[in-house]
């Protein structure tokens, strides 16, 4: 009996249940939702469209993070890559309404609420199929926002389209679609308009996988941010560069693709730098640059310990890649520590401006290594690496520049150009091919050489002009006074920072001759090694070898008895003579060796007969009878006798 009363309680006091097939709709009081759609069930609830606990909006006061099954993100460090509840835009926030995204109706307040709102709550996604219409999204902290369809600004008075609010932490944009800046159709001054733009002082900032295109100004400016990555980005079509700017630091971006960037460098390093890279991008079509490291003058601050590698750069109007300030009034103030390395760069100066493939003129402290220039310039003179005013204490090596010039015969693989404050380069390893059957390359060389400087071990090979004229760039820098030859060549250069002790060593491949050649005529002599053995220095001639020995030449003053004893151990001697000697006789010390050896002799003057001995005093067999005044005669010996060459 007690049973069957407490089963009649209990169903009195449970609502009302509807029976099958009947319409009635639970009210909220009763337990339910108080309508028949979900949508209308979300509203009458203040329900979030996704995620656990959906209808919570805020907690205060808790000591440890919501759990994901909670609908928290699990971190309580604000790490938004624990943020599992995703707002699609097109469902609405909780009582906010759902932007049209229908690509004509203005988003912009629609959006606006739902990003503010979801700031740390949710991830925002601009679903694909869809063009939403909206500008000044700005980003608080702990947001994350997917673009995978369409975020386009409206008509009208231009305004950047995502920015990432000043101090904001945390911020992410990602996706596969993309963010348009309607450039065509906006008007009025162009101020911080871009795609993405950041106010100061943001950080942790990650951007990647998006297109940018059609931004008025900069489809990406990063200003002031600590902390940053931007990866797998497409920029295109777009009026200025994309860049990190003004006190950015720790930011990277690699795997770009930028083309199309009307005006300044497609992507820049801006004002103070810092710590920051672009890595494995392509980037072409440029009006001016392919990446700058720029500033507005030189009292603005300098970039420095940057990194730029593994970059094609292609098809850019002034410069492949430029380092520099705008206007110069201290050429000490230079950006420093940067490395550019491993970078190909094609086809770059199309406007046929002579400024340089590479193009350095405000840096100091760095290394410029392992990049490749194809085909830089048109017919004005068109140098691949150009090195110019305060350029200082730079490493430039391993480089290899193939066909500058294309369209003429000025082309140059490096012009130097250095201020007074400019010293301590070092050009060693670099290779300047020009490989076309109708040549381009004047010269491999072109310009000064500053002081304190090193240029060895480089190779120029089959240009028109030779190394090309160096002159000095200061009293303990020198170079040549003009060019060593005018024909097909591979050669080898030795610089040093001594007085007169640039060499360079040139095989003409059309007389196969080979010519060594300095400054004012330097070396006069080369000196072989004494060593014994197979360390020995040497020289072959038709198979017959020279020994060196601590000199050469032996001069020899015309003597009364007409006769002259060369010194032991000179295989080269010159009589030195005004006037026609009319007999002569030389006495050349022992010259062994079982692959025969070179005699030489010279006459200033002239000798009409001449008798050629051993020191003892013995006849050789074909030893020459006559001297031409200034003619220098060599004899090979095969052991036994003299053969005239």
């Amino acid at each position: 009996m007690k049973i069957t009363l407490l089963l009649i309680a209990l169903l009195c006091a449970a609502p009302a249940l509807a029976a099958p097939g009947t319409k009635r709709i639970l009210g909220v009081g009763d337990g339910g939702t108080g309508a028949e759609a979900a949508s209308a069930a979300r509203s009458n609830l203040g329900a979030a469209s996704r995620g656990a606990n959906s209808d919570i909006t805020s907690i205060n006061g808790l000591t440890m993070p919501l759990s994901t099954g909670q609908g928290g993100t699990a971190s309580a460090t604000g790490d938004l890559s624990a943020m599992t509840a995703t707002v699609n835009v097109l469902r609405g926030y909780g009582a906010l309404p759902a932007p049209v995204c229908n690509g004509a109706a203005d988003d912009r307040t629609a959006l606006r609420a739902i990003i503010t709102a979801a700031a740390g709550n949710a991830r925002v996604l601009i679903p694909a199929s869809v063009t939403c219409r909206a500008d000044l999204l700005t980003l608080p902290s702990n947001s994350h926002l997917t673009v995978d369809g369409t975020l386009k600004a409206p008509d009208g008075i231009v305004q950047t389209v995502i920015q990432i609010g000043s101090g904001a932490s945390n911020v992410v944009i990602d996706g596969s679609g993309v963010i348009d800046g309607n450039r065509n159709n906006t008007t009025g001054a162009n101020g911080a308009a871009g795609g993405i733009s950041s106010g100061p002082t943001a950080s942790n900032v990650q951007i990647r996988g998006v297109t940018i295109q059609g931004a008025r100004m900069w489809p990406l400016n990063l200003v002031g941010v600590s902390g940053c990555s931007v990866t797998d980005v497409t920029m295109r079509d777009s009026t200025n560069s994309a860049e990190f700017a003004a006190g950015s630091n720790n930011c990277w971006a690699s795997r770009l693709k930028i083309s199309n960037i009307d005006n300044d460098g497609s992507f820049v390093f801006y004002k103070g730098v810092w710590n920051s890279g672009i890595t494995d991008s392509v980037i072409e079509g440029g009006f001016v640059s392919g990446i700058g490291v720029y500033n507005d003058n030189d009292t603005q601050t300098l970039s420095h310990d940057l990194v730029i590698a593994n970059n094609i750069l292609r098809g850019n109007g002034r410069v492949g890649l430029e380092v520099s300030v705008g206007t110069r009034t201290d050429q000490t103030r230079n950006h420093y520590n940067i490395k550019i390395k491993d970078n190909v760069l094609v086809g770059n100066g199309t406007q046929n401006l002579s400024l340089g493939d590479i193009a350095l003129s405000a840096i100091e402290r760095s290394d410029i290594s392992g990049n490749s220039s194809f085909s830089y310039g048109g017919a004005s003179t068109s140098p691949a690496i150009k090195i110019a005013l305060g350029a200082n204490a730079l490493t430039i090596e391993n480089n290899k520049i193939f066909n500058p010039g294309p369209g003429g015969a000025s082309g140059v693989c490096f012009q130097f150009a250095p201020g007074t404050t400019a010293e301590r380069w070092i050009i060693r390893n670099n290779t300047c091919i020009d490989n076309q059957e109708t040549r381009t390359v004047a010269y491999g060389f072109l310009g000064k050489i500053p002081t304190k400087s090193q240029v060895h071990d480089n190779r120029v090979i089959n240009t028109i002009g030779g190394f090309g004229p160096l002159s000095e760039g200061s009293s303990l820098a020198f170079g040549w006074k003009g060019q060593i030859s005018n024909s097909d060549q591979i050669a080898a250069l030795n610089y040093h920072t001594s007085t007169k002790r640039t060499t360079a060593l040139q095989m003409r491949g059309d007389t196969d001759s080979v010519s060594i050649g300095g400054i004012e005529g330097s070396p006069k002599t080369i000196t072989l090694s004494t060593e014994d053995g197979d360390n020995a220095g040497k020289i072959v001639v038709n198979g017959a070898l020279h020994h060196g020995g601590a000199a050469w030449i032996d001069p020899i003053n015309h003597t009364e008895d007409n006769t002259a004893v060369v010194s032991a151990g000179r295989d080269n001697a010159t009589l030195i003579n005004t006037t026609l000697i009319p007999a002569f006789t030389v006495l050349i010390p022992p010259l062994t060796g079982a692959n025969g050896q070179i005699f030489r002799l010279s006459s200033d003057g002239g000798v009409t007969s001449m008798t050629v001995k051993d020191s003892d005093g013995n006849s050789i067999s074909g030893s020459p009878t006559t001297l031409a005044a200034g003619v220098g005669r060599t004899f090979l010996s095969d052991g036994s006798a003299w053969h005239v060459q």
